[in-house]
């Protein structure tokens, strides 16, 4: 074990970051294209520009995201299906108001612009190399080329082509239309993506398919798990994608903040607390674990869980595997030794919490961090007066 979990326990009595933005885009379901009467903007759209249009599609749609919250709530019952179908009725009022809906037109079509402005491009850069000389030769290559021309310097090497730009890149639309598909809810696509890359076949060129299944699921996922309606089908999804960390990883703090339920039916035995591990071991190997999971996790043992007890108390169970996993060899055991102060200043804070529950978690954990994970004799022989020290300050 590293010894920076020991140093961190011989500090407790001392005074001992989140990467939680998924992203949310602009860009509509392609399945959402029910046609409506809608009426004409009360605004002078084209004024706005761009910007003006993304903030008002963004105001739009969080009114609307917790309109459907405010509908999830309430219990189906016969006393609530007044409140309900007025809730409802301002819904699709919500849905349907002229500025948004023409502000949402205006940004989509800004979008395809820009996709086909940048695939003309390629294409006229591909036709101009063609013209330019054929087919491009490898670097350095000289075939064909006889002595009596290398003399003369009528022939140079062909230029080093430039490495791929980290810069932006064009989803490739089908693959995208696989992982809309499965957050909202088809079971085929969601099958499709667990098999991983390379395993479907698409009807046009792919050059990209594991970067556009990343982008499009932190897409999509953002506005699934905040719509009831859709939030099954995004939770599927995202056990589906958990081979891909970088996909899956930005959606931790909401399937954290789904600790609270009582009952989820999309998960095995009704619960999140699953699904939160396997999203928390961030792919096969958990490299990213100290960087993009247990800041997360330490957060939702405190302020982040918004006083939600039993998220604190889910989430406690759930760094405990995390540490667990972290602490394997052929894992992150060092990054973990370097984090334990945070870790313990974490716990420390979560045995002073109003609740015995969460006190209770808090607390066994100390012990099973003192009892499990540290391997110094010394410290082995008093971790329950470390740890009582701790409870009573």
């Amino acid at each position: 074990m590293p010894s920076g979990i020991d140093a961190a326990l011989r500090g407790l009595e001392g005074k001992v970051t989140d990467p939680r933005s998924a992203t949310r885009s602009i860009a509509a379901d392609p399945q959402e294209k029910k046609k409506s009467s809608v009426a004409a903007p009360t605004v002078d759209l084209k004024k706005e520009g761009l910007e003006g249009w993304k903030q008002r599609v963004a105001e739009a749609e969080a009114k609307i995201d917790a309109m459907n919250f405010k509908i999830a709530e309430l219990p189906p019952t016969k006393g609530n299906k007044a409140k309900i179908t007025e809730l409802k009725k301002q819904l699709e009022d919500l849905q349907k108001d002229p500025n948004y809906r023409g502000a949402l037109t205006l940004v989509r079509q800004r979008e395809e612009e820009e996709r086909e402005r940048r695939r003309g491009e390629r294409e006229k850069e591909e036709e101009m190399a063609l013209m330019g000389g054929g087919l491009v030769k490898k670097a350095g290559s000289n075939a064909g080329i006889t002595p009596a021309a290398k003399a003369a310097g009528k022939v140079k090497a062909a230029p080093v082509p430039e490495a791929p730009s980290n810069g932006p890149f064009d989803v490739d639309a089908e693959v995208a239309a696989v992982v809309y598909s499965a957050v909202e809810g088809s079971s085929d696509a969601q099958e499709r993506l667990r098999k991983g890359p390379g395993t479907s076949t698409y009807s046009a060129e792919v050059r990209a398919e594991v970067a556009s299944m990343t982008a499009a699921v932190v897409e999509k996922l953002g506005q699934g798990l905040k719509r009831a309606a859709m939030r099954d089908g995004a939770l599927r999804t995202i056990r589906s994608m958990l081979w891909n960390p970088a996909g899956v990883l930005p959606a931790l703090p909401t399937v954290l903040g789904l600790l609270d339920e009582e009952k989820l039916k999309s998960e095995p035995g009704g619960k999140a607390s699953d699904l939160a591990f396997e999203v928390s071991k961030a792919g096969p190997t958990g490299k990213a674990m100290p960087e993009m999971v247990l800041p997360v996790l330490l957060e939702h043992v405190g302020a982040a869980a918004a006083g939600k007890w039993k998220v604190k108390v889910g989430t406690l169970g759930v760094l405990k595997l995390a540490l667990t996993r972290m602490r394997e060899a052929n894992n992150c055991p060092l990054q973990l030794g370097l984090m334990m102060p945070q870790v313990t200043t974490a716990l420390r804070a979560a045995v002073g919490d109003a609740r015995k529950e969460v006190k209770k978690a808090a607390e066994d954990l100390l012990v099973y961090i003192g009892s499990d994970m540290v391997e110094t004799p010394e410290i082995r022989k008093i971790y329950m007066e470390l740890v009582g020290s701790i409870v009573d300050s």
